[in-house]
């Protein structure tokens, strides 16, 4: 659900912003608060800037956290340009992965309980 995402990421990068400016309770950092009103300089920015490259396994430009100094705007500008493919991907994995569960289903509707039987053996190697 793509608003359960968005909350998930600003979260995230609520606790990034909070682990560099060493605020302990993240939650307090308001959506629209600016990085260097809370007294982000440009080295905690780099800093921040390579927090996010690894937890989310993706590459910043070094301007994004000057371009973008807000929780609201970063997580936007994160989603837009790096993350929307990758939840695109998610979601049609979901998709496939339901109609192979459906497909899976009616097949063993149609089978015998013996066949089932045979065939969960089979996968759990306990064939005689």
């Amino acid at each position: 659900v793509p608003s359960e995402r968005r909350s998930l990421l600003v979260a995230h990068v609520r606790h990034q912003v909070g682990r560099v400016l060493g605020i302990s309770d993240s939650h307090s950092i308001g959506l629209e608060q600016g990085f260097f009103d809370l007294g982000m300089d440009s080295l905690m920015a780099v800093e921040f800037r390579g927090c996010l490259q690894k937890s989310l396994g993706i590459s910043v430009s070094s301007n994004v956290i000057f371009n973008y100094p807000k929780i609201e705007a970063i997580v936007t500008y994160l989603i837009q340009n790096h993350l929307e493919s990758y939840f695109q991907k998610i979601d049609e994995i979901k998709v496939d992965e339901i109609k192979h569960i459906n497909n899976l289903a009616e097949q063993l509707e149609n089978m015998s309980q013996e066949k089932i039987v045979e065939l969960l053996a089979e996968e759990l190697d306990f064939k005689n």
